[in-house]
């Protein structure tokens, strides 16, 4: 059977036929989709449900106009909130496939509500959205609403993300006790990211009784699923001996894991372990590659790191302007010892052109977070510079200071994490 024409035996077998309808439906199955379209408008404004239905479907499929999701999924809401199960069914589907929901800040999530009785994953998809403020206003509770629903119904993914919220008072009143319980059921289910989470509960007693064999253990989980995290977490435990033999081979091992799944901090403690041959043989140039890697991320200890090898020859050729390039970068993060590293080249023209302003500035940033040697440069460097100049400079630096000292306000919002 032909679209057009099952189209119109859903509609007319799910609402009684009118003559106006009728004709809509006749446009459509004869190919006229303007004519269908521009007939059924009125019907569908006027609330008639078969042409709403039939809107959805010219604008889901883009018949004798461009396709557009957010119009499509508008008049399959209208129809299937007057109990139009066709009309239901195609916006449960457009939702589970993201479509229809994504488009310019367009999505009215209220719509997705009917649809969310009659599809399995409706109500954990629309519990994202509002979580992730995906379409419409971040609304946390209305979040944990819908993932409670979703988790009544068994789903794993909504007893990890009501978890977490419980867990971390994430927009909603804090219950560690009932997060740690969903989590559970999740990280039983086979979840990584509950496993990571029940690490940390048992690591500090939140919700549990704190247990760091069971931390380790939960760690470990999570870990062998390849958890970077995780596999962090169990090295530092197991570099220290907490609820585990303390084994430096073993943690090494774990942090090398974590590493190469792209874990900052574990590329910056092994990029540390083959600078000092700690629990492994002593390797400049390994210890760079590594320091690199966390420095590519933004790390500003290890943006640090590469620019004192480029400084000082250590696992590469000596290379002073490459140093300042990676001094730069730390020091712009606030790395204070990048920063007087930074004015040293510039007091000294080594690698930069010389530029004892620059020098002073870098030396005044330094001192001010209580750089000792930076201050005594910053004396010694100031009395090269005219006072005006000095004025200038230290001017500068001190709004710099203000200005990277409002730039690391936290903004909780930003760092809150988006399901898994």
């Amino acid at each position: 059977m032909r679209l057009a024409a099952l189209v119109a035996l859903l509609i007319l077998a799910a609402t009684p036929a009118r003559a106006d309808v009728e004709n809509a439906l006749t446009a459509f199955e004869q190919g006229d989709y303007a004519g269908a379209r521009a007939q059924a408008e009125p019907l569908a404004k006027d609330g008639e449900a078969g042409a709403q239905f039939l809107l959805g479907l010219i604008y889901d499929r883009g018949y004798g106009t461009d396709a557009d999701e957010i119009q499509a999924a508008y008049w399959y809401s209208q129809a299937a909130d007057q109990g139009l199960k066709q009309a239901a069914d195609a916006l449960a589907e457009m939702y589970a496939d993201g479509r229809g929901i994504t488009s310019t800040g367009k999505k009215l999530v209220e719509l997705y509500e009917a649809a969310s009785r009659n599809k399995r994953y409706a109500e954990l998809d629309l519990a994202d959205a509002y979580f992730l403020g995906d379409g419409t206003a971040v609304n946390k509770p209305a979040a944990a609403h819908w993932y409670a629903k979703a988790a009544d119904r068994g789903l794993l993914p909504a007893r990890l993300r009501l978890g977490w919220m419980l867990f971390n008072g994430d927009g909603i009143e804090a219950d560690e006790a009932a997060g740690a319980a969903l989590l559970r059921q999740a990280a039983d289910g086979g979840s990584a990211e509950a496993q990571y989470w029940m690490g940390i509960a048992y690591a500090k007693g939140r919700g549990v009784e704190r247990d760091d064999g069971q931390a380790v253990s939960w760690y470990r989980r999570a870990a062998e699923q390849g958890h970077a995290r995780a596999a962090f977490n169990l090295a530092v435990m197991t570099d220290e001996g907490r609820g585990t033999k303390k084994d430096r081979a073993a943690a090494l091992d774990w942090y090398r894991r974590a590493a190469d799944a792209g874990d900052v901090r574990a590329e910056y403690n092994l990029a540390l372990a083959y600078d000092a041959g700690d629990g492994v043989e002593r390797d400049p140039a390994e210890a760079l590659a590594w320091f690199r890697r966390a420095a590519e991320q933004g790390d500003p200890a290890a943006l640090y790191r590469v620019g004192h090898a480029y400084d000082t020859g250590k696992g590469v050729d000596r290379d002073n302007a490459e140093a300042a390039v990676w001094y730069h970068k730390a020091a712009e993060i606030g790395e204070v010892e990048a920063q007087y590293r930074l004015g040293l080249l510039y007091a000294n023209g080594e690698g930069v052109e010389l530029d004892l302003a620059e020098g002073l500035f870098w030396y005044s940033i330094a001192a001010a977070q209580g750089h000792t040697d930076a201050a005594d440069a910053a004396k010694r460097i100031t009395r090269k510079l005219p006072d005006p100049k000095v004025a200038e400079v230290e001017a500068m630096a001190k709004d710099w200071l203000a200005a990277h000292a409002a730039a690391d306000t936290p903004d909780t919002a930003a760092a809150t994490p988006a399901p898994e």
